[in-house]
């Protein structure tokens, strides 16, 4: 299994401030304590607005005859709640490494939910969608940022 300190980072800090602190977690299993990074409060943030964009922009996909994306925006929307949640959790309280690994898998998801969602909306003539691509090709990148650095050396 990998020290916590060398999983957020060397030194006991993570390239973007995660402060770790390892310490035993039941039977012999271990986890990591840690304050949250600007980058990860931020990736929070961002995942926080996809999914309220992703939210108010669904029904335009069905407005403009394209259920497909529509159904994207859905689950975009979703993906992106469900990362913010997941980050909130693994950032705030003792998580085991394989809470962080399932954490990361979860960011790199909703990074291509969200770009290939991008991809549909910057595909059509509506700007609203452009916009919103915009802000998911944002979130996506962030989540990538991260997922790189939860699975470093993983």
């Amino acid at each position: 299994m990998v020290e916590a300190s060398r999983w957020l980072g060397r030194h006991g800090a993570g390239r973007h401030g995660v402060q770790v602190a390892a310490g035993r977690h039941g039977q012999g299993g271990s986890n990591v304590t840690r304050q949250m990074s600007t980058v990860m409060q931020e990736c929070i943030d961002q995942c926080v607005d996809c999914h309220t964009t992703c939210e108010r922009m669904m029904s335009r996909g069905m407005e403009l005859g394209l259920p497909r994306l529509g159904m994207m925006m859905v689950s975009c929307a979703d993906m992106s709640r469900m990362c913010a949640d997941m980050m909130m959790r693994c950032s705030s309280m003792a998580a085991d490494l394989d809470m962080m690994r399932m954490c990361a898998k979860l960011c790199g998801l909703a990074a291509q939910m969200m770009r290939m969602c991008a991809d549909e909306c910057l595909r059509t003539e509506d700007a609203g969608l452009h916009d919103a691509a915009r802000v998911m090709t944002s979130c996506a990148d962030l989540c990538g940022t991260i997922t790189a650095e939860m699975m470093m050396d993983a």
